[in-house]
């Protein structure tokens, strides 16, 4: 059960990766902005980074998705959510918390919830990156399985999101409705 709980979550990481690294490659420039907002970056630098983060996070996605790659890609996964966390709280404490957090479907403005949501997926996620659970044997059941309940967690996450977005425009007078569905 331990295994497939892993398997799951690692299935779940990479379909959250893909679909963020879809988004960021479908705007790089929206991007680039975003990356911009965090003040984290020399601007110099900033054209290479929205292309790089989101290449990386592909890569992530990819290894987590090999049973042989996966405690890799969960290291590397954690470290990106980590950096995301960490960026998130410098801006936060900087007072600035009107900016996309870059996560990938609707904007969605940065919180101490966002930085909690995320150390969260890395707990999630370091047994798989520290070789205490995981298989490095493919096993076509498990990843099937693995594979389905981490499809069902998504299209859960995405509902959330929408739902959250939909909140949140309404309490502001918004116009439409917000929409995390699509990947441009």
């Amino acid at each position: 059960m331990l295994l497939l709980t892993q398997a799951t979550i690692a299935f779940f990481l990479a379909l959250l990766f893909v679909r963020a690294a879809l988004h960021k490659l479908g705007d790089r420039y929206r991007f680039q902005g975003i990356l911009a907002d965090y003040d984290l970056l020399p601007e110099g630098s900033l054209s290479i980074a929205s292309f790089a983060i989101p290449v990386i996070e592909l890569a992530a996605a990819v290894l987590l998705i090999m049973p042989a790659g996966r405690p890799i890609g969960a290291a590397l996964a954690g470290t990106l959510l980590t950096g995301y966390a960490i960026a998130m709280a410098i801006s936060l404490a900087r007072g600035h918390s009107l900016m996309d957090c870059g996560c990938g479907g609707a904007p969605e403005p940065i919180s101490w919830m966002l930085v909690v949501r995320n150390v969260s997926l890395v707990a999630l996620i370091v047994p798989t990156a520290t070789g205490l659970v995981g298989s490095t044997a493919p096993n076509l059941a498990l990843d099937a399985t693995s594979l389905g309940m981490a499809t069902l967690l998504l299209l859960v996450w995405m509902t959330a999101e929408t739902m959250l977005a939909n909140s949140r425009r309404m309490n502001e007078g918004m116009p439409g409705p917000a929409t995390t569905w699509s990947t441009s």
